[in-house]
């Protein structure tokens, strides 16, 4: 007994001092964390875009075009703020989320507040300038729908889950289709499609669910095609949807 206690006390010290000419490993320099790769990506989106502008208002005498590199200035200043913040934070913030895109895409009903912009869909808002809140919404609806597959760790396999979460993400669908916006509302679900995904949802599920969304378009053209009625001019005209957004499902 005598012998082996100097032996585990070698041990314990020689886990204490580090070997000789050993060091600590540096901490990454600030440089070596930076995503230089998807900085690249974002630098040659927004300088495409920006020549796309360029290109597109030559002549144009009533456009600035300073107003546009204004933006990517704002946008450089929003994007190093957002950097500093640790987004895991908003995992927990699911019902808050869902709440701020009901209330962003349903603002252009307030009176006196939404305009149809000429468009047909009264999806603008009026402060002094023509805002489009369901714009706006696209970033809250990819922020909603991660923080709501959060909490499943990437294992979505039970169905009422699955179908819980699912009729979550068609919220903002289905308040957007108020308006009616249908090119905003397909973006939306695109956006929650992809988060099913990366989420960890069954295959099995995603296909019932595809299955199921062809089916209702398909529904929803064959009862149009009950209920179209002619114009005066000899045109169709379709009560459910319309013929723009006939050609976009299609």
């Amino acid at each position: 007994m005598a012998q082996q206690l100097p032996q585990i006390h070698s041990v314990h010290s020689s886990q204490r001092r580090p070997a000789h000419g050993s060091a600590r490993p540096a901490a990454p320099s600030l440089l070596s964390r930076v995503p230089w790769g998807f900085l690249a990506v974002i630098a040659v989106l927004v300088a495409y875009g920006l020549v796309v502008c360029w290109s597109a208002v030559q002549g144009d005498a009533d456009y600035n075009f300073t107003r546009q590199l204004q933006g990517v200035a704002v946008g450089l200043v929003a994007m190093v703020a957002l950097w500093a913040f640790d987004y895991r934070r908003l995992s927990n913030l699911t019902t808050a989320l869902l709440v701020i895109n009901v209330v962003l895409i349903l603002l252009p009903h307030i009176p006196g507040l939404g305009t149809d912009a000429g468009m047909g869909a009264k999806s603008w808002i009026k402060i002094g300038m023509q805002v489009q809140p369901g714009e706006f919404a696209k970033v809250t609806v990819v922020l909603f729908a991660a923080s709501l597959l959060a909490r499943y760790q990437g294992t979505l396999d039970d169905w009422r889950e699955y179908c819980k979460v699912l009729g979550m993400l068609l919220v903002p669908f289905a308040a957007i289709m108020t308006q009616p916006d249908l090119g905003t509302g397909l973006v939306y679900l695109a956006i929650s499609a992809v988060v099913l995904v990366m989420g960890g949802a069954k295959g099995r599920y995603l296909l019932i669910t595809l299955i199921a969304g062809i089916a209702a378009i398909a529904a929803v053209f064959a009862v149009d095609e009950l209920l179209k009625y002619q114009q005066s001019d000899g045109t169709w005209e379709y009560r459910l949807l319309k013929n723009y957004q006939r050609s976009r499902l299609l």
